[in-house]
């Protein structure tokens, strides 16, 4: 997927991907619904998939830009809210 058809979702966005929504994620549940508050898309190398970065719900430093994103997962583009006007 070429970095300028990534979807444009905003930072701070809440994601909310069921289990069959994504396919790799570090220090996850494989199946497990996951939420994440968007810090940042990145292509994948598939067509239809992205790379998700952002932080738990939880997370209280999730503006701290030394902090490094808690969450990094494959997800499907089609998981991810329509594009914004």
């Amino acid at each position: 997927m070429a970095r300028s058809s990534l979807p444009r979702v905003a930072v701070g966005t809440v994601l909310r991907l069921g289990g069959d929504d994504w396919r790799s994620g570090r220090g996850l549940t494989q199946g497990a619904d996951v939420v994440v508050v968007l810090a940042n898309l990145t292509s994948a190398d598939e067509e239809g998939w992205v790379w998700v970065c952002g932080h738990g719900p939880q997370c209280s430093y999730p503006h701290v830009e030394s902090h490094a994103p808690c969450l990094e997962v494959l997800a499907r583009v089609a998981a991810l809210p329509a594009d914004a006007p």
